[in-house]
């Protein structure tokens, strides 16, 4: 079993050290350096939003994308927590899937496409 295993181990270091030397064949230490502090758009990570019961507004959605673009954030997946009906976290002022809401996600998306971020959905939000 131990033979299996230090097999496995060595294919697998065997193919990320191969794969490594690949991508970076020929490129600078200073190129590595800078494409890591700035890695290209498609590079940069998402992060989840939530939403809580609806308590979001058009300032705050237009604030909470400008500062994902300046922090480097790609996008970010909406996670509406709350909405269910008669549920204690439920009393937010723009329950899920009213017109408010609608216009909300309207805005978020028109906001999300003027600062060319990435956006997902989550609605499970029982």
């Amino acid at each position: 079993m131990r033979q299996v295993i230090a097999i496995l181990l060595s294919c697998v270091m065997g193919g990320a050290i191969s794969f490594s030397s690949q991508s970076v064949a020929g490129t600078s230490t200073e190129e590595l350096r800078t494409a890591f502090q700035n890695p290209a758009s498609e590079y940069r990570p998402h992060a989840w939003w939530h939403w809580m019961s609806g308590e979001v507004s058009k300032a705050g959605i237009t604030k909470d994308l400008e500062g994902m673009k300046v922090a480097g954030i790609r996008g970010a997946t909406i996670f509406e927590l709350g909405g269910g009906s008669g549920r204690i976290f439920d009393t937010g002022k723009n329950k899920l899937f009213s017109d408010e809401w609608k216009a909300l996600i309207r805005h978020t998306l028109l906001e999300a496409e003027r600062l060319d971020l990435e956006l997902g959905f989550h609605y499970s939000p029982g």
